[in-house]
């Protein structure tokens, strides 16, 4: 699964509104449903089920950038969001389709579960999501690749 900025990627389709604090820490909040400081698989998978909007089993750019922006409303600059949202979908669309089937959302996790251990700590979200919004910021400065968030991850 690809590293939520998010849950992302959220992991971060929740619909609860964030007012404020660090995006990053909303985020893995609103993922870890069981309070355990600890987001499993299938409390991603319940999250990402969020991304895809219209239900039909794809989930389209618009769609992950419309819940990541809803889930984050507040809590940066609406450009850092829209920029943030981007790259993590970019990580995962590796087709050209223009959709991602909802089983590939799963990819974020695995960017996010860096030691590979099944379930993302605080303090791997926290790692991964400022790779992801220093590569926002990079892509949008630079024309950085979504690849560069964390090399070695098979996002095909």
């Amino acid at each position: 699964m690809l590293r939520v900025c998010v849950l992302f990627g959220l992991l971060v389709a929740v619909k609860a509104q964030i007012h404020g604090g660090h995006v990053y820490e909303q985020a893995f909040h609103a993922a870890d449903k069981d309070g355990n400081h600890f987001i499993t698989m299938d409390e991603f998978t319940q999250v990402a089920q969020g991304f895809d909007i219209n239900k039909d089993g794809q989930v389209s750019k618009q769609e992950f950038v419309t819940a990541f922006e809803s889930a984050t409303v507040g809590a940066q600059s609406p450009s850092a969001n829209h920029q943030a949202a981007e790259t993590l979908y970019a990580a995962v669309d590796t087709g050209s389709a223009g959709t991602v089937p909802l089983a590939q959302m799963s990819k974020l996790f695995q960017l996010f579960d860096a030691d590979g251990d099944g379930q993302v700590s605080n303090l791997e979200f926290l790692e991964e999501w400022r790779k992801v919004r220093s590569l926002s910021f990079r892509h949008t400065q630079f024309g950085g690749s979504p690849s560069q968030i964390r090399p070695g991850v098979d996002m095909g």
